[in-house]
């Protein structure tokens, strides 16, 4: 959720002007009842608790770089929020240019002896490590941080990058009692801010800075806002969750326009058609595209030599990409390597692959394009306007008598046709003349067919028979899992955990290898179905791929359901008991449907003499739903579990 502050040039606020004033909080005004402080009312099992946060970001008028002055005292109540001292700041680097701390100032502050004793951080004690070519962060540890501690630090963060003015993020993974930002920016240029997020400003005010900047010849008014938030929530990631950068509390800048003090205006926010002009001209991405054509040639011709059907075409191009590159785990939408280079390495990153397979469909004559995307993971890109640095994945969009084929070649078990369940995140961008988004949806769904047949033994002991059916995304991951164990016992041990089986054998795995055909899975077991030296015995009918938890567990949600991938599970399940036994109660049947076509849970059981036939579906059919639907999903799969954590009774007769 993005909900926009101000959209029209931030200086021309019609504004009382005001003189400079103070700002923040004096570092060391510790209280008794912030150190006698054992819990936050508020959030009664938060680790630490922020008490006061503030942040001024300006523009210095001697170098021309944003400064950012950080300040933050925070409660330690918990054993696991004494990591809190250990303070860690990410700084990016570009082009010779890098961003910086200064002026590090820290205490831990207790109680000892009657009195209030602070340990100070020693500047020698702050430390810079490099984390690759683009990132570097600076480390400090406060000392003697304990339960019951209040720590205070501060810093000012140096960029170069005006374009990037700082982003505040109001939420954290800790709560706050409040945090505050002010910006202070002069009026050669223009920011559009926006808020995002679920949560409101407790202060949102403007004002005009007499003389605020000083431009080398004189000086200017500035502009500055002024931002708050109180008793704020820690931010909690949950499951079927795309980026937490989507759902933060926090205030964004995007620089629109430079207002030069000669007259002159730099716009900054281009167009698509701009953008997509620039991708083009690159020689990571649009030259590197033309360039593949007289390199792909003669490959291409000789994969789909003979094949006529223009997707028998993309599938042999497809598979020749896939066959002939190695994906090294490095994301982004440009060549890495170029692509000549990447083909004789047979290794690359994500765009020296895909730009290969758009290269090799065209040279098919084939209709297909990139696309680039933000993965779930990143964030949702901005639709606005182009801002290619939110966008760190491409892959190819094929067009085939009007039906579109979304294809990645990084991933050896993707079949035709399915892309990476990281990259279903909202919409991509078609790179093209014609450049437009592009919806990253699933096209097919997580399914899985089960069919069980087990006979039990009047001493407890049970064998049976299992074919388990896996399609599409479920069909993927089961390889997937499979190729990593490297072991079938321990595949099936880890899918029938908890299920008292003693052996199993016989496995079949049919088209492991065919990654467009289902997987299919068979074996026979054998284990110890129940206690048979009572009169009473319970009998657990959900051997395999049982839900264990409920993946919605929180009492409200105030963000978004987003499971990307539809659901479908289904299972039958026939168990013949011994003779001298009846049942005695069985879970009884259940048909849940969510509103809107939601999503869906049936099951029924059947039982004649000594056989009880079960029968589980679990439908997830859509892969979005709202805060308002979340109470709807968590009574779902509170009704899954119930049902099949349910024990058969039995008795002798």
């Amino acid at each position: 959720m993005r909900a926009v502050l101000t959209c029209s040039a931030i200086f021309l606020f019609a504004l009382l002007s005001v003189s400079a004033q103070e700002h923040g909080f004096a570092f060391g005004k510790i209280t008794l009842s912030e150190l006698d402080m054992n819990s936050y009312p508020k959030d009664t099992s938060a680790s630490a608790v922020v008490l006061k946060e503030f942040g001024h970001a300006y523009i210095d008028s001697e170098d021309w770089t944003v400064q950012l002055e950080y300040h933050v005292k925070i409660k330690i109540l918990k054993q696991d929020g004494i990591e809190q001292g250990n303070v860690l700041v990410v700084l990016h680097r570009q082009a010779g240019k890098e961003e910086g701390i200064k002026n590090v100032v820290a205490s831990s502050f207790n109680f000892e002896g009657g009195r209030i004793a602070e340990s100070k951080l020693s500047p020698k004690e702050v430390f810079k490590q490099e984390v690759d070519n683009y990132t570097v962060v600076q480390r400090f540890a406060i000392p003697n941080v304990k339960v019951g501690s209040v720590i205070e630090y501060k810093y000012t963060l140096t960029s170069p990058w005006l374009r990037n003015f700082r982003t505040w993020e109001f939420q954290e993974d800790i709560p706050k009692s409040s945090s505050e930002f002010w910006a202070t920016i002069p009026p050669y240029y223009t920011y559009n801010i926006s808020l995002r997020g679920f949560l409101k400003l407790s202060t949102e005010e403007s004002e005009i800075l007499r003389n605020g900047f000083s431009n080398g010849a004189g000086t200017v008014d500035c502009s500055r806002m002024k931002y708050a938030m109180k008793d704020i929530p820690a931010f909690v990631e949950e499951k079927y969750m795309t980026a937490p950068s989507n759902y933060k509390a926090a205030v964004n800048f995007e620089l629109l326009d430079i207002r030069h003090p000669d007259g002159r205006v730099e716009k900054i926010t281009t167009e698509w058609t701009d953008a997509m002009d620039q991708l083009a001209a690159d020689n990571r991405f649009g030259v590197q595209l033309r360039r593949a054509k007289n390199i792909l040639g003669d490959d291409i011709a000789q994969a789909i030599v003979g094949v006529d059907d223009p997707i028998g075409k993309a599938k042999r191009v497809y598979d020749f990409v896939k066959q002939r590159f190695e994906w090294n785990g490095v994301y982004g939408i440009y060549s890495e390597h170029g692509l000549r280079k990447a083909m004789d390495l047979g290794k690359g990153n994500v765009g020296d692959i895909n730009l290969t397979l758009v290269a090799g469909l065209v040279a098919a004559d084939l209709n297909a394009e990139p696309v680039i995307l933000s993965t779930r993971a990143n964030g949702f890109p901005i639709e606005l306007h182009p801002v290619l640095t939110d966008f760190n994945y491409v892959i190819a969009r094929l067009v085939v008598d009007g039906k579109t084929y979304l294809l990645d070649a990084t991933d050896d078990f993707l079949p035709f046709g399915l892309i990476p369940a990281k990259c279903i995140n909202g919409k991509g961008r078609v790179v093209s003349e014609n450049s437009s988004w592009q919806a990253l949806d699933a096209p097919a769904s997580l399914k899985s067919v089960s069919l069980m047949n087990v006979k039990v033994l009047a001493d407890g002991t049970m064998s049976g028979h299992m074919d388990i059916n896996y399609y599409n995304y479920e069909a993927v991951d089961q390889r997937k899992e499979l190729s990593k164990l490297g072991d079938d016992q321990a595949y099936l041990a880890r899918k029938m955990s908890g299920s008292n089986l003693t052996s199993v054998s016989n496995i079949v795995k049919e088209s492991l290898g065919a990654y467009d055909k289902p997987l299919v899975i068979k074996f026979d077991f054998e284990g110890d179905a129940f206690d048979a030296s009572g009169s009473h015995a319970l009998l657990t009918p959900f051997l395999f791929d049982a839900w264990k938890e409920n993946p919605f567990r929180s009492t409200e949600r105030l963000y978004p359901v987003d499971f990307g991938i539809p659901l479908d599970q289904r299972s039958i399940m026939i168990i013949e008991l011994p003779a001298n036994y009846h049942v005695k109660s069985v879970a009884e049947n259940v048909g849940v449907a969510m509103p809107n076509a939601g999503g869906r849970y049936i099951y029924q059981a059947k039982v004649e003499g000594s056989k009880v036939t079960i029968s589980s579906n679990l439908v997830i059919s859509r892969t979005f739903y709202t805060a308002d639907e979340y109470h709807f999903l968590k009574e779902l799969f509170s009704r899954v579990l119930q049902t099949q954590s349910a024990d058969l009774v039995i008795e002798k007769r």
